[in-house]
């Protein structure tokens, strides 16, 4: 999902995200280079996870392509707090949290889907929070408000500090969740490989400023 970092940071033309998913059906070619790579990627995923884990990154890749470009459109929209189910709608469709749980366990390592498929919904729910936390201090920094931490406090009537504290609450379970479900020892051990790296990634990741954080509060 490393493009995808790379499509968010590197903010392509419009027209480029625009056109992604019609041209990626189609078969057309890409109009920018870096997307040219990722439907390069995207259609080797069947070599290496199941027929469904594999369909489900493709989908959620290209859910986050074009809805990337929807929260681009609609940044200036103000979230209606009758809307309770829109902030995890979005998030859900522009975290590729689905498509990252699936790479957590390849075909060639764990062959049975049953070992693992349980754990599909909690395991997204995870990346996308976890994200939201550790993205949240650089996104205030510049004064981002079009975010799903604050989203969730529009909806809710509350302010983004409690709205922080409910998705801390929520990654937690997740996180307990899965590890409470997995049942095979390579699987939890993949489990929580992929949990430290994928949080000491925000830490280590400039993009997310967090060493700046805890430099200052030294």
């Amino acid at each position: 999902m490393a493009l995808c970092t790379c499509l968010d940071d590197f903010a392509l033309e419009a027209d480029a995200m625009a056109g992604f998913a019609e041209r990626f059906h189609a078969g057309h070619e890409q109009l920018h280079p870096l997307l040219g790579l990722l439907v390069e990627k995207l259609r080797q995923m069947p070599e290496f996870f199941h027929s469904y884990g594999a369909a489900a990154v493709v989908a959620g890749t290209v859910q986050f392509v074009i809805c990337t470009v929807m929260e681009k459109k609609t940044e200036t929209m103000e979230v209606h707090p009758a809307a309770r189910e829109y902030p995890v709608y979005k998030r859900f469709r522009t975290g590729v949290g689905e498509a990252s749980a699936f790479c957590i366990w390849d075909k060639a390592h764990f062959p049975e889907v049953s070992t693992h498929i349980q754990m599909i919904p909690d395991a997204s729910k995870c990346v996308c929070y976890v994200n939201d936390l550790l993205s949240f201090y650089k996104e205030e920094l510049i004064g981002e408000k079009n975010n799903f931490i604050h989203d969730r406090a529009r909806v809710a009537g509350t302010g983004a500090e409690h709205a922080l504290t409910d998705t801390l609450e929520d990654a937690v379970n997740a996180v307990n969740a899965v590890q409470e479900i997995l049942q095979g020892e390579d699987e939890k051990k993949s489990w929580e490989s992929f949990v430290t790296g994928y949080v000491a990634f925000h830490f280590m990741t400039p993009r997310y400023k967090l060493k700046q954080l805890f430099n200052a509060s030294d």
